[in-house]
């Protein structure tokens, strides 16, 4: 029988005397047809129809991720973090919402964003780059992963930088002369003209500009290697005057130089004894043969003026005299 002639039986409607109602799916004594909640899961009939989900069914409750009543299929933003899901990378976790480098990490958990290799705290207070910009990169001459900023030895040469005149050289760290070549490659460190090298050789320091080799005749090469410091053709070990390029001997060891003060005669005899004797003797040959000539002609002379009877005096006028006028 259908009691209420609502085409149930009355054994299988639950309002049998309602024609209106016939089933109550979770018996809270409202049937279904008034109940907005038929299975009495906490989800209006219509929204589980338009959440895909049985309303007749407590088993099938839509999913509602924030609890904010909306179900997910038509919530736009599921964890309620103010990000639209379309543009969450993490729409079921409200502390997260963006993921820059795409390495599964919330960029607010994510300690380096931009997954640059650079932390986002070194980059944003000390290396003063991007945080969130990949090409962003802080400036690292060295490779030691400390920003040039922050890094107090740039090129690492163990030199700090405030000390260093070339912080971005491994290879210098000192320029003397200021002439913007390292000391490393600079010939003359010192610009004083001489080259290091000679420097060292004429034992004067190649750093200071202020000490220089001596080369007194300015040929380049200073005194103390110098063969012939004067220049006058003469090495210094024959130089009896080494820095006088106007003298070169003192055969008479007088202190003054024979160019200027040339040998006397004495100088001569007593530098060269064994001459000075046969030059005497020569002499006293010399001289005894013509006095011995003179002699010879002397006598001679009387002679033949004896013989021409010329031995008198001779006249003053009209005499053998006159004729030798």
């Amino acid at each position: 029988p259908d009691d209420d002639n609502d085409g149930y039986q009355d054994d299988f409607d639950a309002f049998p005397l309602d024609s209106s109602e016939w089933n109550d799916n979770d018996e809270d004594l409202i049937g279904d047809n008034a109940d907005p909640d038929d299975d009495n899961d906490g989800w209006d009939d219509a929204d589980e129809e338009s959440c895909g989900t049985n309303p007749s069914l407590v088993q099938s409750a839509p999913q509602d991720w924030d609890g904010d009543r909306i179900c997910d299929v038509n919530d736009p933003d599921d964890d309620n973090d103010a990000w639209n899901d379309t543009v969450d990378a993490f729409p079921y976790d409200p502390n997260e919402w963006d993921d820059l480098d795409v390495d599964g990490l919330g960029s607010n958990s994510d300690p380096d964003d931009d997954g640059d290799g650079w932390s986002d705290d070194d980059e944003l207070s000390i290396c003063g780059t991007d945080p969130r910009d990949r090409l962003s990169v802080p400036a690292d001459f060295d490779g030691d992963r400390i920003c040039d900023n922050l890094d107090d030895d740039d090129d690492n040469d163990l030199v700090l930088d405030f000390d260093d005149a070339f912080p971005k050289d491994p290879t210098e760290t000192k320029d003397t002369d200021g002439d913007g070549i390292g000391d490393g490659s600079d010939t003359d460190d010192d610009g004083d003209g001489w080259a290091d090298s000679t420097e060292v050789v004429c034992q004067t320091s190649p750093i200071s500009a202020t000490e220089e080799p001596s080369d007194f005749d300015e040929d380049g090469t200073c005194d103390l290697i110098d063969p012939d410091d004067d220049n006058d053709g003469w090495t210094d070990l024959q130089d009896a005057f080494p820095f006088d390029s106007s003298e070169w001997e003192d055969r008479n060891s007088d202190g003054l130089g024979d160019n200027a003060h040339p040998l006397t005669i004495m100088d001569k005899m007593k530098l060269n004894p064994g001459v000075s004797i046969m030059a005497i003797g020569s002499v006293a040959a010399m001289l005894s043969g013509t006095l011995a000539f003179l002699f010879g002609r002397s006598r001679l002379k009387e002679q033949f003026d004896e013989d021409r009877g010329w031995d008198e005096e001779p006249e003053e006028e009209g005499g053998y005299y006159d004729e030798w006028e």
